[in-house]
């Protein structure tokens, strides 16, 4: 499941992905960008809804770290 979010990202330096998993209706994938300049890292997950195979919502959360 990893490949399939890593190849929605496109070219050039996105987020590590980490944990992908899914229960039910709902799928879960954390991620974390690279560290800024000033050593901060944004980090998060994103949270889809699943219906028919689809995805019918996502919620995105995310912390910037030091």
């Amino acid at each position: 499941m990893a490949d399939v979010f890593a190849g929605q990202l496109g070219p050039g330096d996105g987020p590590a992905l980490g944990a992908v998993w899914a229960t039910g209706d709902r799928a879960v994938c954390e991620w974390a960008w690279p560290p800024a300049e000033d050593g901060t890292v944004l980090r998060g997950l994103d949270v889809y809804r699943v219906r028919d195979g689809r995805i019918v919502a996502k919620d995105v959360f995310g912390k910037i770290t030091s």
